[in-house]
């Protein structure tokens, strides 16, 4: 049964903490928000929003939840256009000098390295797409995976949310059969780290204090291992993007802020010029072809998500833009 969602009156429906697992667990749930039931949505007319946190792959306090100071700025024109908005918890890397929650070696939820996170991302979207058409036939096209009468959806990514849903177009750390419905008609990209060993090299000395060098290599040793080459596999640029590979897409907003403390600029340069080099083509006069769009944002890489207003834009602009394809 839907729980109540008295702060959020545009979103009525919310189903809290499904688990898209058999066995639950308290990592592998979602939240559902809709703003209207299922059976009232289109899927020629509206479409899913799949939102993933960010939190370096390993902070608890990075949940699920974050996306709500986003859903309170939603417009009423967007809303128009959306069937349903899930949020999505994986299973965590180790943070054990966390200062107010430091994992345990024993906690099964908090010391997984890639490509766990992904994997749980993966058997999110499937559940998602089993239980709520998310990525299903629309009954235009005998190739695209999923049950007939499913809802193309738009994927939004902060920070490491942002390299899951690259890795996830991708196949990053993942088997074709691990997916198990169509992939996203567009991505919003919110200050994602895209090239691990470039992630490092722009913190270490003398562009950083040793101690904060020492947070970044524990946060990559922590999720991908100490393996320079497992470095690169994993990451986003290592990925292909094409056509062939990735068919649904139709538009990508790579947004960053120059006032993030904390990923650096070449990050969403790099990514912007993979895409180029995998046949998208920049800036909004493409026609109808596959569309990369830069995005500025403004303010540190946490208010991003904080303040949601930004978010909610980027929304507005992506469901408006990916309208034509529906």
């Amino acid at each position: 049964m839907p729980s109540s969602n008295l702060n959020l009156p545009h979103l009525p429906i919310h189903h809290a903490s499904q688990s898209y697992t058999d066995e639950p667990t308290r990592s592998r749930t979602l939240d559902l928000w809709l703003p209207r039931p299922l059976e009232d949505s289109d899927p020629k007319k509206h479409v899913w929003i799949v939102y993933i946190h960010g939190g370096a792959w390993r902070d608890p306090l990075q949940t699920s939840q974050t996306l709500l100071p986003t859903l309170k700025h939603l417009s009423p024109i967007a809303l128009s256009k959306i069937a349903g908005i899930a949020s999505i918890d994986y299973r965590l890397s180790p943070y054990p000098k966390h200062p107010d929650e430091p994992s345990k070696p024993d906690d099964a939820e908090r010391n997984v390295r890639h490509p766990v996170h992904i994997a749980d991302v993966a058997s999110a979207l499937n559940y998602l797409g089993a239980k709520w058409k998310v990525g299903g036939k629309d009954g235009d096209s005998e190739d695209d995976g999923g049950e007939e009468g499913g809802f193309k959806w738009i994927g939004i990514g902060h920070s490491c949310g942002a390299t899951l849903l690259c890795q996830y177009v991708s196949r990053i750390g993942l088997h074709d059969s691990d997916i198990k419905i169509a992939g996203p008609v567009g991505l919003i990209l919110l200050e994602g780290i895209y090239d691990l060993s470039s992630f490092l090299k722009n913190h270490k000395p003398p562009k950083c204090s040793p101690e904060i060098a020492q947070i970044y290599e524990d946060i990559v040793v922590g999720a991908f291992t100490e393996s320079k080459e497992a470095w690169k596999k994993a990451s986003p640029v290592s990925g292909k993007f094409t056509e062939e590979q990735w068919k649904e897409g139709r538009l990508v907003y790579l947004c960053y802020s120059n006032e993030d403390e904390l990923v650096e600029v070449e990050q969403a340069v790099e990514m912007r010029q993979k895409l180029k080099d995998d046949g998208w083509s920049a800036g909004k006069d493409a026609g109808d072809g596959r569309i990369v769009e830069r995005k500025a944002l403004h303010g540190k890489h946490d208010w991003i998500w904080e303040d949601g207003t930004q978010i909610a834009k980027r929304i507005d602009e992506i469901v408006e833009g990916i309208a034509k394809h529906l």
